[in-house]
């Protein structure tokens, strides 16, 4: 389950990634639904959630790997 899940957050993270070259995603003249706007927030709130856990896990790893003076 873990695995399927950063695997689709994965996949997300680089939609997002190639949807943030353009930030005006949405055409101000055409309507937008409240679904496709709370879609693309969640999709920007998982991809810094993920950003920030990759941090903390690299930091992680390289507090676990040098030995505790």
């Amino acid at each position: 389950m873990a695995t399927s899940s950063a695997k689709r957050s994965a996949s997300s993270w680089s939609k997002s990634i190639r949807t943030s070259r353009m930030p005006f995603r949405f055409v101000p003249t055409r309507q937008n639904t409240r679904a496709e706007l709370l879609e693309v927030f969640f999709e920007t709130v998982v991809s810094v959630i993920m950003v920030y856990f990759s941090i903390v896990g690299i930091m992680v790893g390289i507090a676990a790997s040098t030995p505790i003076r």
